[in-house]
């Protein structure tokens, strides 16, 4: 062991293979009289150098528990104290480590520059996105990122909250202790609100990229490096004992503290189970999906057989990169003759567009209930974006804090690929283009709505409204919240 940053990685395995939250471990310490609030938890899990000493006490003790931790807890701080020793930190093993490169607080007239910590050997900013190699380092460099920021768990999530991404600093403080890459869309939400509005413009999309190249979609790279191998028991070769010695019965700590010894070297040295990859998403079945590669007629049929649309108006059909597609003129609309799925439970759905005309609003889906719409995914004319809507049920329009607006601007005549998702267990709404997310919000619980589906028009107060101009090809309905890589790969898969 030859770093704080590397007993600090030991420190987030072990809080992995307890098991427990950073408030189930406050509670446990708490309930042993230790004070370990989970703010503390996070930080300390999120540095690079030692944190201090009575933290980690408590830490491990909250871990372990209070018969493992009677033999585990000595262990630990054994190896705590040898790092603090050969830091080179003029501090003594039981200190809080305030002097030195181990701890800025304890300089407050240092400049800030020069306060950072050390990590063996690495650049106190970590390394830049284009030069990260693996999982491990961008884990690293999310974590620099942060203290470069100076900004708090909360402060995170404001600011990503001003910027319109969802952020809770509980996925913060758990995307910069897991062992794994966290989802995409945290990374960036991350980086946004560490960076600012205009830095980001420049640097996010260095951030994404590394990150795209290590993870891919369902790649290896998801999985963090096995990490370096720290022994907390004394691995010399042992002397032969006499034999009458080694015949002696062995009390019960003695065998307690031998299986101890053996559980802990298997988990710190990472050979315990293999380094946790991030599962690559299952592929998704759409509950309906229509091509329109049939006849011009009435009826759309729904490849799962089970909803056909109904035409009204001047549709017809134009040539499109898979086929053929739905071309409406602005009076045309195409409506479901059942439901055809629950909008106050997970959903996506996803479809090809061409804007023809971007002149005025068009609405790409909507979902009715009563004289409104519960869900809408359009054209907003007004900020040139594409929209997720979420109307408010008594007046009809959709709220600040209830649309999602992408970032990118609309191409008169160029197909775009659009997927809206709304997942429940997060009250999350996200937007993607083109396979990648552009923008998410929080969002209010939906209800679930009584009305049918339609392609082309809004309603408002009972009236049609926004119908669209332009094309609508493969538009798929599914009863779950995709993830990007299955966005990605209805993208992909056309027809």
């Amino acid at each position: 062991m030859r770093s704080g940053g590397e007993f600090v990685s030991s420190l987030r395995r072990l809080k992995q293979r307890s098991g427990f939250s950073y408030r189930q471990l406050e509670r446990r310490a708490e309930a042993v009289g230790d004070t370990l609030p989970r703010s503390t938890i996070a930080q300390a899990l999120t540095g690079d150098t030692l944190p201090r000493r009575e933290t980690v006490e408590a830490f491990v003790r909250a871990c372990l528990g209070p018969e493992q931790a009677m033999m585990g807890t000595p262990q630990w701080l054994a190896a705590y104290d040898r790092l603090a020793e050969g830091n080179d930190l003029g501090a003594s093993p039981r200190s809080t480590l305030g002097t030195g490169t181990g701890d800025h607080r304890s300089h407050p007239d240092r400049p800030k520059a020069q306060r950072r910590s050390r990590s063996h050997g690495r650049p106190p900013t970590g390394p830049r996105p284009p030069r990260i190699r693996d999982a491990e380092e961008l884990m690293d460099a999310l974590r620099h990122l942060k203290r470069r920021s100076g900004f708090s768990y909360r402060q995170l999530e404001r600011r990503a909250e001003a910027a319109g991404d969802t952020l809770p600093r509980s996925t913060i403080a758990q995307a910069l202790t897991g062992d794994t890459l966290p989802r995409r869309e945290t990374v960036e939400a991350f980086v946004r609100a560490c960076l600012g509005p205009e830095q980001a413009v420049t640097e996010a999309a260095q951030w994404l990229a590394a990150y795209d190249r290590l993870a891919g979609d369902g790649s290896p790279a998801h999985a963090m490096p096995p990490a370096q191998t720290f022994l907390l028991v004394d691995t010399r070769p042992v002397r032969p004992q006499p034999r009458a010695a080694a015949n002696r019965p062995r009390n019960r700590i003695r065998r307690y503290a031998v299986a101890l010894s053996a559980a802990m070297l298997l988990l710190l040295s990472g050979s315990a189970a293999p380094p946790l990859a991030a599962p690559a998403a299952p592929a998704a079945e759409p509950v309906a999906w229509w091509r329109f590669d049939d006849p011009e007629n009435d009826l759309a049929a729904d490849s799962e057989g089970r909803h056909p649309l109904r035409t009204a108006g001047r549709a017809s059909r134009i040539a499109a990169p898979s086929g053929q597609a739905l071309l409406l003129d602005g009076t045309a609309h195409t409506t479901a003759q059942n439901a055809v799925f629950r909008t106050d439970l997970d959903f996506t759905v996803t479809a090809w567009v061409r804007l023809d005309a971007g002149d005025g609003w068009g609405t790409v889906l909507s979902v009715h209930h009563g004289d409104f719409d519960v869900f809408l995914l359009s054209y907003d004319s007004d900020k040139g974006r594409w929209a997720i809507l979420v109307p408010n049920q008594a007046t009809g329009w959709a709220d600040g804090d209830q649309t999602v607006f992408s970032r990118e601007r609309p191409k008169a005549g160029t197909w775009t690929h659009l997927a809206a998702v709304y997942d429940l267990k997060t009250r999350q709404l996200r937007l993607y283009v083109n396979g990648e997310l552009s923008a998410t919000r929080s969002c209010r619980r939906l209800v679930r709505a009584t009305g049918p589906l339609e392609i082309g028009r809004a309603l408002e107060q009972g009236r049609p409204i926004d119908h669209w101009r332009g094309g609508i090809d493969d538009v798929r309905v599914f009863d779950r919240a995709l993830v990007r890589s299955q966005v990605r790969s209805v993208l992909l898969t056309r027809t």
